[in-house]
């Protein structure tokens, strides 16, 4: 049995629709706000953010340089945390369960290395795939997609076994994760394009061609960058989460022997 193109879609929506306050909640306590806060702190320490010191590269001085690595630290650390919760959250509501928060943050806080250590590993294979004629790259990035969600959906799995576990869960489905991947990415696109276009024109209605090019609405600029882009990572999330339980329902595909899964 293969996966069907619509299911992850349809688990995406009905996982955002029923559980849209929860995910926003976690979205912006654990991302969002305290990136914001991070970002400011920066902004009135160095006189430059997050998202543009590479304007400002040449003139930065060695101390902002601390200032900049620990405050993109703390923002990837977050994000590290935001990614096992979300994924962990959005595992259990798929499947009917309830989410236990606190359960969740402390797991978040267990995984942290090793979903780093992951996603480096990841990192790695589709890079070697790509260094072999870039189509290897693609596929074994698509047979990996979901390493993460397994390692926080399946207990006790091992860092090495969740990648397994996903090129087991995404075997002979590999072209269809291809065609879903890429109507994600047009979608994703589009809604960028529309979203950045009406800022732009949002923007210049109300302080003309000025308004794109002066410090404080480049900062405006910036927040809404961050926002989109955190956004962006946990709808992500989301969606993977989703698709990792569309392949385990995929008849084959459960692996009984995970007595301490989420699904249990």
């Amino acid at each position: 049995m293969h996966l069907d193109f619509s299911a992850p879609f349809a688990r995406f929506f009905d996982l955002l629709g029923k559980n849209l306050g929860l995910f926003l909640g976690l979205g912006l306590i654990g991302v969002i706000l305290p990136a914001l806060a991070i970002s400011y702190g920066l902004f009135f320490q160095t006189g430059f953010g997050i998202y543009d010191w590479t304007e400002n590269a040449a003139s930065i001085a060695t101390a902002d340089w601390w200032w900049l690595a620990g405050g993109s630290i703390l923002i990837w650390f977050l994000k590290l945390v935001n990614l096992s919760m979300v994924t962990e959250v959005a595992i259990l509501r798929a499947v009917g369960k309830k989410a236990d928060l606190g359960a969740a943050f402390g797991s978040a806080m267990r995984n942290i290395v090793p979903i780093l250590l992951i996603s480096i590993l990841v990192g790695l294979i589709v890079m070697g795939g790509i260094l072999l004629l870039i189509v290897p790259g693609i596929m074994w990035a698509l047979a990996t997609c979901v390493a993460v969600p397994a390692y926080v959906g399946e207990r006790g799995i091992g860092i090495m076994g969740a990648v397994h576990r996903s090129f087991e869960l995404t075997r002979n489905n590999r072209w269809m994760l291809f065609a879903i991947f890429l109507v994600l990415f047009l979608g994703l696109g589009i809604v960028g394009g529309v979203i950045g276009g009406a800022g732009a024109v949002a923007l210049l209605s109300t302080g003309g061609t000025e308004a794109l090019t002066s410090s404080d609405n480049m900062t405006v600029l910036q927040i809404v960058n961050m926002i989109f882009e955190a956004s962006l990572d946990m709808l992500g999330n989301i969606f993977i989460a989703g698709l990792y339980v569309c392949l385990r329902e995929v008849p084959g595909k459960q692996n009984p022997s995970q007595a301490a899964s989420v699904f249990e």
